[in-house]
């Protein structure tokens, strides 16, 4: 069974639109892809997402969509939620639109910062130009920036325009792990933490099986263990924590751009959890 549970379109920071990755996606063979753009369910309804690909390219989308979403949030440390299968958008739609607005206006003051402190005069217009949606987000500063060629990497980019230990850094307005669960649930969504030993980034004393039990109080019922910012032993640690605590994994490739060969897994043991507990709940 080929899938992919973890990718993004030019909807939120990935280089293709949706269509075009559908298009790698049934010339892989994938018999499920999940889209999961940061913050937005923009451009996520299967039927008309089916109708754009057959108007573009002329022949039927083969591999089954999975409406998804990834959450930037926030409880002690920084978390990104997966929410699978949303079943309703407007309620979260309201609540994430109230969210980039705010931090529409936050990333202008990061631009009028970049150009106090690092003499470098962003426009506006031309970084929406480059960025589908109206708002601005960090993630499309940093794009433009790459773009612009004043560095290129995204990490660098970050560091040492946008991110805390920039100059030019102001924090985003985030939700947190609880209201982001809630939201997915409201939604009739599958919540799953996201890479979760990313943490161990900012905390390396972070212990993961610590907080299993606050997770699944929230509702969260899943954390992805196979992706690239996974070793190959705390994807397998994942693995072993999700079946000892009753929860499910997943895995994907997290993939915004570049080499399209990462997108897509033959791994069935990474989405079988993920079918059985839609099934379980009559979805």
């Amino acid at each position: 069974m080929q899938h992919e549970l973890h990718i993004h379109s030019s909807d939120s920071d990935g280089a293709y639109k949706k269509e075009e990755l559908l298009k790698i996606a049934n010339e892989k063979g994938l018999d499920y892809i999940a889209f999961t753009d940061h913050n937005t369910v923009d451009n996520l309804d299967p039927d008309a997402l089916n109708s754009r690909y057959l108007e573009r390219y002329g022949q039927r989308n083969k591999s089954v969509i999975i409406p998804g979403i990834e959450i930037d949030c926030f409880a002690g440390h920084k978390y990104h939620l997966l929410g699978y299968d949303l079943k309703v958008f407007e309620g979260m739609e309201r609540i994430l639109k109230e969210l980039q607005i705010e931090n529409h206006e936050i990333c202008l003051e990061v631009i009028k910062k970049i150009k106090k402190n690092d003499n470098i005069d962003l426009n506006v217009e031309d970084i929406l130009k480059r960025h589908t949606s109206p708002y601005l987000a960090k993630s499309s500063i940093i794009n433009y920036l790459v773009y612009l060629g004043i560095t290129d990497d995204y990490r660098a980019a970050s560091y040492y325009y946008v991110g805390k230990k920039s100059k030019n850094y102001i924090p985003r307005k985030k939700l947190s792990l609880q209201k982001a669960t809630e939201m997915v649930l409201d939604s009739g969504g599958i919540p799953v933490i996201a890479h979760p030993y990313r943490i161990l980034i900012v905390d390396p004393s972070f212990k993961l099986e610590e907080h299993i039990a606050e997770y699944k109080e929230m509702g969260i019922v899943g954390l992805e263990a196979h992706t690239p910012s996974h070793t190959k032993a705390q994807e397998l640690h994942v693995k072993d924590i999700s079946e000892k605590h009753g929860m499910i994994y997943t895995g994907g490739s997290d993939y915004h751009s570049g080499d399209t060969s990462i997108i897509g897994s033959s791994d069935k043991e990474l989405i079988e959890g993920l079918l059985d507990y839609r099934e379980r709940k009559g979805r």
